[in-house]
């Protein structure tokens, strides 16, 4: 056999040899394009199975609508309200917050001065004149202040005004969430203080979905809002 004849032999079994690898990548490529076909089917019938869910869910929610919607308003309503009645002890509590006594919630000087959470948070320099006037009406709420002591404002401590070389003694601080639950072992939430940042009482999700909690710190006093 000619070396003429081995070369032509040599070069068609490498050119057989490149095409079964060419077909085999085309083969892989063709079954990743399959499986991921299969998957995006799966996922639309996923997504049409949510679609369904969702519209059957807004249809019952619909009819509960047409058939009673003064529950529904009353639902919202109230919600709101609280939403309302939490940035507005959150506002107060940044002004007044340290001359209350220990676990007196701002709430308790609303009702000496008749105050009811509006749509604007009130100005700080008329919070300090409503608290005069409640500290006037019910002293018993705020802590004892000496003759000429200014106001302690938000940052001063639950036991008043400390002297200069005493060390701070702030009450326990938690994140929001830690009042939800109980059980054995249940922390004392009269001393510790659930704290939230400004940008978290201005989201509603966020304050729809720790109401309970949020409620809870604001009616024992323990709410603490701070900066970022």
């Amino acid at each position: 056999m000619s070396d003429a004849l081995l070369a032509r032999i040599a070069t068609l079994q490498g050119e057989v040899a490149a095409l079964k690898a060419e077909a085999k990548g085309h083969r892989l490529k063709a079954r990743r394009r399959r499986e991921e076909q299969a998957d995006l089917a799966r996922q639309l019938e996923g997504a049409r199975g949510e679609l369904r869910r969702l519209a059957a869910e807004r249809d019952d929610l619909t009819a509960r609508l047409d058939a009673d919607p003064g529950e529904w308003r009353e639902r919202y309503e109230a919600a709101a309200r609280d939403l309302r009645g939490l940035k507005h002890a959150a506002h107060w509590a940044q002004v007044i917050g340290g001359d209350l006594a220990e676990k007196v919630p701002v709430a308790k000087v609303w009702e000496q001065v008749g105050y009811q959470p509006g749509d604007e948070l009130p100005d700080p320099d008329q919070i300090r004149q409503w608290a005069t006037a409640a500290r006037d009406a019910a002293p018993y709420l705020f802590r004892p202040r000496g003759a000429g002591e200014p106001p302690a404002g938000p940052d001063a401590g639950l036991g008043g005004p400390q002297p200069p070389d005493a060390p701070p003694t702030p009450p326990t601080q938690y994140q929001v969430g830690v009042f939800d639950g109980g059980g054995r072992g249940r922390r004392d939430v009269g001393t510790d203080r659930l704290v939230v940042t400004r940008s978290q009482m201005q989201d509603p999700g966020f304050m729809l979905r720790h109401t309970r909690a949020l409620a809870a710190a604001s009616a024992a006093g323990t709410l603490t809002i701070r900066d970022e």
